[in-house]
């Protein structure tokens, strides 16, 4: 098992045994004295920067092009991306900025609605890059075509910025079928959403971004889950320390 699943199993037993210990059905926790076994992470595959650099340029004319260049550019969560809103989105201001306060989910009884993001850190305002700006112009003028052309069938209650062509909010399994083609068209093979998280982490990290800004950009509660599970290294030769000991190491 991955480490985070042997973690968060001893986690639940510890609750379970604390439950049974305040009401005296077990006199110990003994969950407490547990040495989990140190397991291995299972670090997600991400994507080289050719890779991502095809997989974008596959993205162009695509109807969920552009909800996939967010996703990858900004490293949102599926349900953040399928979930962002226009009142969120400020194309105009300098610099164009988006805010995540919204996550798309699941209800019970099937329906999707929005939900608060997964945690606080998650709330965070990023600034566009250029072709964010573009994916989502695109995404205006898709719509309002989409709005004309349905008439009366319209209807986007909850403003979403990306939708089917009559308004509802996108289906989680409609938007993996479509990343699945469009990646096997840029000729990368299969792709899930998540894994476009993940190759954000990987493209800033070898672009040398530091890893707090990675983690403020993500909306990671801690620079840890940054390090240990999305960065993935993409050169196979570290070569970042060179000049810094090369200077270090130089005569006065």
């Amino acid at each position: 098992y991955a480490a985070s699943t042997i973690r968060l199993t001893l986690s639940l037993l510890k609750r379970v045994l604390t439950f049974g210990q305040r009401r005296g059905v077990v006199m110990r926790n003994v969950a407490d004295l547990a040495q989990p076994p140190v397991a291995p992470t299972k670090p997600r595959d991400g994507l080289t920067v050719e890779q991502a650099r095809r997989l974008l340029q596959a993205c162009r004319g695509e109807r969920y092009g552009p909800l996939i260049t967010l996703s990858l550019l900004l490293g949102l969560r599926p349900g953040e991306a399928s979930g962002l809103t226009w009142p969120q989105v400020h194309l105009d201001t300098d610099p164009a900025t988006l805010t995540v306060e919204h996550s798309l989910r699941r209800q019970p009884d099937g329906t999707l609605t929005l939900a608060p993001p997964k945690t606080a850190s998650s709330r965070r305002t990023l600034a566009l890059p250029p072709p964010c700006i573009t994916a989502l112009r695109a995404q205006q003028a898709l719509q309002d075509k989409d709005r004309r052309a349905a008439g009366t069938a319209w209807s986007n209650p909850l403003l979403l910025v990306f939708t089917t062509d009559t308004g509802s909010p996108l289906d989680p399994s409609n938007v993996r079928r479509a990343l699945t083609r469009i990646a096997e068209t840029a000729g990368i093979g299969h792709v899930h959403p998540h894994q476009l998280r993940h190759a954000t982490a990987s493209l800033l990290s070898d672009a040398g971004v530091p890893l707090e800004d990675i983690a403020d950009t993500l909306g990671h509660r801690s620079v840890t889950i940054t390090a240990d599970i999305y960065r993935h290294p993409l050169q196979s030769v570290r070569t970042r320390h060179v000049h810094a000991m090369t200077a270090l190491a130089a005569p006065e």
